[in-house]
């Protein structure tokens, strides 16, 4: 821009104004003339970096000069060769001082001509810098919507992720409590796991008392028909003694009478002591009966209960799973929501990229319009010099012409005026839109910054994706397990259903091997299995090694990186701790299968304990036998006196047969004493009460006189008692019956023990896999790291990048503030080459009132 800095200068008032002079018709004002930015100067610039500027400055103006404005050249030209030709100075003329009109004449033309060309080139230049003004004007619009839109959008985004932020915070917290749900649910499967364990030990070892039942109430059941066909023996054996009496006593006289009556009465004792043994053992028996039968109803009414609770457990966990399939449900749908907001997301930043690519396109053609302003000012400087220079050269001929050249100057100092008003808000304008570059610039940064911010969250997010991803995968897999369960459940009822079907074949002894022979390999499975999860505890430690070792690792680059990666560090420590909550779960899981199998060893050991104290039984119960034995000698000895008292009694040979009979009994009752062998706790009370009746037995020989008259009353209740022995069979043969189903479902719990290792099985392959799963995991985390590592080179080669642009940028305007010392210099040289003109103007109307006067 050119720049006249004498909007005040006065008239002198002794150089009175020409009246003929005048003025030019075609010389228009321009109302738009663009204004220049009156920029301060730089603090820093020294006077030599100033001058050097300028001689540049001026050099690149004598460069463009032919260039600009080739009519003034021309004119120049001209008066150069005028004055070659004159030979003369305007001071010294031919006619003695004095010029001729015509000479006159011609030089005034050529000056107006001359300064028509510099005002044309003048409006000329103005118009150009006023469409350039108009363009920069609807750029700086455009740059200026584009930026509230940016804004706008911006504000947006920020909302949206606040809003992201909240709703994943919700979701965490949904997850966690799915997850305290989960972990309830497995303590609750656990507990009911460990009370079916339990209920299948009772229920074995119930199988096992009910068997020996069944075989303690057939030995009862044989020896009461036995004593009931002894007892109808003896009551014949008793009619035909009292026939014999009757007999004897008309027949024989009176102290043979006697000595048979003793003899009769003798063994009518025996028999009724035997008979009333027999009954008391027959009490016994039944009693012990009746305790069994309480004792299987009371463990009947138990697993009732204990099958009521689990059915009640179950649907409990049938209720939680379908309350957690739910919430998973949600939680899908939110993801599903949150993936179409990233996607918004997505889109509007991908908006924003553009919309910045257009603000930069923008910016570069701001940039070429400077350049191209700058230019055309170097022109008009250079211009400018010329002019100055042939007005110089024109000295000798503006003598005559000030008159006119001052009606034009006053003109031009009007246009001045209104230049310099027009660069004023000029001036102000571009401090406007300094002021508003550098805003935009620092809004730049700030979005640059927000969008980096935002990438930082994308990824993230993208690494809390595949996270959710993995735990669903792993929840899928818990509820696969979780059907799998159920299915088994279902296997349980169909088995105890055929448990029920297959009591009656649970009879025999063999299948009692058959299983304690199953239990063995049990042991050794578990024993196996005890192995494998010692070598997987060795394994957990490894990795538990290795974990800290990638800790430490961690921990000291940690100490190298930058401020915005302890962000991502905590995040990733959160899915560190959820990796080591799971991997605790799984400890707790072999920890809970440790404490079964020790469970499984007690019950064992309490196993061989029973059998040492039923050792211990059998023991006692063959010392018991040794005395029975000698007491079967004494009655063997007493026997042998009958068989004195026999040979003396022909009619007594039934008598024998009755004896014979006894023996037979005797050799049954060993019998059924070896079956006692058998028999375990309850022995103790029958050997007490074998002795009380050994006692009683004395007794009752010695009354067995008195107690012929109650033989009588004692048939009676033996009948009696027979119809609640058969009413005792009844209840027996049921007890079998619960018995047999009872059996079947202790196959069915082996079925399921088969079952529940071969789940043991399946489950440690999981774990494997899962293994697996946790190492790739790993890798993939420090793949991840690898990644972040890169991105933060990146982001400190961005910002090298930016400080260089930064740099560059206050290059520029330090650049920009010396043009702009070299324009105020230029404008102070301007001001003095007017007051030149001035003073020359003042010398040449003296001159002319000189020659006025001449």
């Amino acid at each position: 821009m050119l720049m006249w800095p004498q909007p005040h200068l006065p008239t002198h008032p002794h150089l009175p104004t020409h009246p003929h002079l005048p003025t030019h018709p075609h010389l228009p004002t321009h109302p738009h003339l663009p204004t220049h930015p009156h920029l301060p100067t730089h603090p820093m610039m020294s006077k030599e970096t100033r001058q050097s500027k300028l001689a540049e400055a001026k050099e690149q103006l004598t460069d463009h000069h032919p260039q600009t404005n080739p009519s003034v050249g021309t004119a120049a030209s001209d008066t150069k060769k005028k004055k070659i030709n004159n030979g003369t100075s305007p001071e010294t003329t031919t006619s003695g001082g004095c010029h001729s009109p015509e000479d006159e004449q011609k030089a005034s033309h050529q000056h107006q001509e001359a300064l028509r060309r510099e005002l044309e080139a003048q409006v000329h230049t103005i118009r150009i810098l006023t469409c350039q003004k108009t363009e920069l004007q609807m750029a700086l619009y455009y740059s200026q919507h584009a930026v509230k839109q940016l804004e706008g959008e911006a504000r947006d985004l920020i909302s949206r992720l606040h809003d992201s932020w909240k709703f994943a915070g919700e979701l965490e917290q949904a997850l966690s409590a799915v997850t305290t749900q989960k972990k309830k649910a497995d303590r609750y499967i656990e507990e009911l796991t460990k009370e079916r364990d339990a209920l299948s030990l009772e229920l074995y070892r119930n199988t096992i008392t009910d068997e020996e039942l069944k075989e303690k109430n057939a030995k009862l059941q044989e020896k009461l028909q036995l004593v009931e066909s002894e007892k109808s023996e003896i009551q014949l054996n008793v009619k035909e003694l009292k026939r014999k009496l009757e007999r004897a006593k008309l027949l024989l006289p009176q102290q043979q009478l006697q000595a048979e009556a003793d003899h009769l009465g003798k063994e009518l004792q025996s028999v009724s002591a035997k008979l009333q043994a027999q009954v008391e053992e027959n009490e016994l028996w039944n009693r012990l009966n009746q305790q069994q039968e309480e004792k299987m109803w009371r463990q009947e009414e138990k697993i009732q209960e204990w099958e009521e609770k689990i059915q009640e457990q179950e649907e409990k966990i049938r209720e939680q799973e379908e309350k957690i399939r739910e919430q998973e449900e949600k939680m899908r749908r939110q993801e599903e929501m949150m993936w179409e907001k990233e996607e918004k997301m997505r889109r509007q930043e991908e908006m924003m990229w553009e919309k910045e690519e257009k603000i930069r396109e923008l910016e570069e053609k701001m940039h070429e319009q400077e350049k191209i302003r700058e230019q055309e000012e170097k022109r008009q400087e250079e211009e400018k010099i010329r002019e100055q220079e042939k007005r110089q050269e024109q000295e000798a001929k503006m003598w005559r012409q000030e008159e006119k050249i001052r009606e034009q100057e006053e003109k031009i100092r009007e246009q001045e005026k209104k230049m310099w008003r027009q660069e004023e808000k000029i001036h102000e304008q571009e401090k406007i839109r300094e002021e508003e570059k550098r805003q935009e610039q620092e809004e730049m940064w700030r979005q640059e910054e927000k969008i980096r911010e935002q990438e930082e969250i994308w990824r993230q997010k993208e690494k809390m994706h595949e996270q959710e991803e993995k735990i669903r995968k792993q929840e899928e897999k818990v509820w696969r397990q979780e059907e799998k369960m159920h299915d088994q459940e279902e296997k349980i009822r169909e088995q105890e259903e055929k448990v029920w079907r297959q009591e009656e074949k649970i009879r025999e002894q063999e299948k009692k091997r058959e299983q304690e022979e199953k239990m063995w390999r049990q042991e050794e499975k578990i024993r196996e299995q005890e192995e494998k999860i010692r070598e997987q505890e060795e394994m957990w430690r490894e990795e538990e090694k290795m974990h800290e070792q990638e800790k430490i690792w961690e921990e000291e680059k940690r100490q190298e990186q930058e401020d915005k990666m302890w962000r991502q560090e905590e995040k990733i420590r959160e899915q560190e701790e959820k990796v080591w909550r799971q991997e605790e779960k799984i400890r707790e899981q072999e920890e809970k299968r440790q404490e079964q199998e020790e469970k499984m060893w007690k019950q064992e050991e309490k196993i061989r304990e029973q059998e040492e104290k039923i050792r211990e039984q059998e023991e006692k119960i063959r010392e018991q036998e040794e005395k029975i034995r000698e007491q079967e000698e004494m009655m063997q000895e007493q026997e042998e006196k009958m068989g004195e008292q026999e040979e003396k009694m022909q009619e007594q040979e039934k008598m024998r047969r009755q004896e014979e009979k006894i023996r037979e009994q005797e050799e049954k009752i060993r019998e059924q004493k070896e079956k006692i062998r058998e028999q375990e706790e309850k022995i103790w009370e029958q050997e007490e009460k074998i002795r009380e009746q050994e006692e009683m037995m004395q007794e009752q020989e010695e009354k067995m006189g008195e107690q012929e008259e109650k033989i009588w009353e004692q048939e009676e209740k033996m009948q009696e008692q027979e119809e609640k022995m058969r009413r005792q069979e009844e209840k027996i043969r049921e007890q079998e019956k619960k018995i047999r189903e009872q059996e079947e479902k202790i196959r069915e719990q082996e079925e399921m023990m088969q079952e529940q290792e071969e789940k043991m099985g399946e489950q440690e392959e999981k774990m494997q896999e899962q293994e697996e799963k946790m190492r790739r995991q790993e890798e993939k985390i420090r793949e991840q790291e690898k990644k972040i590592r890169e991105q933060e080179e990146k982001i400190r080669e961005q910002e090298e990048m930016m400080q260089e642009q930064e740099e560059k940028m206050w290059e520029q305007e330090e650049k920009m503030c010396e043009q702009e010392e070299k324009m105020q210099e230029q404008e102070e040289k301007m001001r003095r080459q007017e007051e030149k003109m001035w003073e020359q103007e003042v010398r040449l109307r003296q001159q002319e009132e000189k020659m006025q006067e001449h």
